[in-house]
């Protein structure tokens, strides 16, 4: 339990109010799913995988794993599906309730109120235990909407962007990074030890002042992009000239860690 909250709150970390935890849980579901099928093939060639044997390595109901191996996933995730805050202005921007008869453009809402309200909204799209002041405050800071006279709410951008193109690529980036770390972790469990295990190394120290931080960062940044470069270079000499059957993909990762002070 301690290792897998150790492994899964840095994801929260990522993923929160940017993900809901529904649509999170039911991809590491599948994940669940997808590794038992993959480990019983691999421990039990040429045994039948049932329902019941899934059941027993991942802990969900047989009923659970049908409609999960049965699933489709949408190309473009249905916004009540992404977060409360994609729902609340999906809901508002194409419901003919919330849209102006003549203007055809999404109406101001009060607050609160019985109703065609923002109150009402959010109660219906998000649940009741999701306040619409939370709401509010939320898309108010991420510029979707913002308050006009009259104690009401109008709607100015009515999608919901959790990331800037940067932040999304750096979390695209970090993604792979986070799944090769862990596909080492995995193979290093799994294999022989005749075949050599793939390196995995780390080193630090709990004993760095505090005001010695900004120099030891610096320090260790000109050495992992030293590191990186002659990396890089060795990866590059042993490139196959043209496709292959036989290549394989590659990968040497390096990063700095330290601990962040509460808030």
């Amino acid at each position: 339990m301690r290792v897998a909250e150790r492994m899964l709150r840095p994801v929260a970390r990522l993923l929160v109010g940017k993900l809901s935890a529904t649509v999170a849980i039911t991809i590491l579901k599948e994940a669940y799913i997808a590794e038992a099928t993959r480990k019983m093939r691999r421990e039990q060639p040429g045994r039948r995988i049932t329902k019941s044997a899934l059941a027993l390595w991942t802990g969900l109901d047989t009923r659970a794993i049908s409609q999960l191996e049965t699933r489709k996933r949408p190309e473009v995730m249905p916004a009540h599906e992404l977060c409360p805050e994609a729902a609340v202005l999906h809901a508002w921007n194409t419901e003919a309730r919330y849209r102006d008869r003549k203007t055809k453009q999404p109406k101001d809402l009060g607050v609160y109120g019985r109703g065609v309200s923002l109150q009402t909204l959010v109660s219906r799209v998000a649940g009741r235990n999701v306040t619409s002041t939370t709401v509010l405050d939320k898309l108010a800071q991420n510029g979707n909407l913002k308050l006009v006279p009259g104690d009401n709410v109008r709607l100015i951008n009515p999608n919901y962007v959790p990331t800037t193109d940067e932040e999304q690529k750096m979390l695209e980036a970090t993604a792979d990074s986070i799944g090769r770390h862990m596909e080492t972790v995995a193979h290093n469990m799994e294999s022989d030890k005749a075949k050599g295990d793939w390196v995995q190394n780390e080193i630090g120290s709990a004993r760095i002042p505090a005001e010695d931080l900004p120099e030891l960062r610096k320090a260790m940044t000109s050495l992992l992009n030293e590191q990186g470069k002659a990396a890089d270079k060795a990866i590059k000499q042993a490139q196959a000239s043209g496709k292959r059957v036989s290549n394989q993909s590659v990968a040497v990762g390096y990063y700095y860690w330290e601990e962040e002070p509460e808030d």
